[in-house]
């Protein structure tokens, strides 16, 4: 997510390539975040992703329902649901 950026008079400056990253942990001069750090950066909370699934489900449960009774569904609502398809194969590998 961007890295470790070498910073001049607290502007980060160019981001750091690997083994610059080596060479500052190994002097010291930079401490990089513990496996917990990592991983609590990079988790939702439930709520959120309870959410985000409700209202997914509920948007295809309308597309269904508008179907089903006959009525028209725009062209904004079959892009919209094409992507509810990619979000929901994503929540899927995630």
């Amino acid at each position: 997510m961007g890295g470790f950026h070498g910073y001049r008079h607290r502007k980060p400056v160019h981001p750091l390539g690997a083994t610059e990253v080596e060479e500052l942990v190994k002097a010291g001069d930079l401490i990089p975040p513990t496996e917990t750090e990592i991983k609590g950066l990079g988790q939702a909370d439930i709520l959120s992703k309870g959410l985000t699934i409700f209202q997914t489900l509920w948007f295809i449960l309308q597309c269904i329902t508008r179907h089903v009774d006959g009525l028209p569904i725009t062209q904004l609502e079959v892009m919209t649901l094409a992507y509810t398809t990619i979000t929901i194969a994503m929540y899927a590998f995630w």
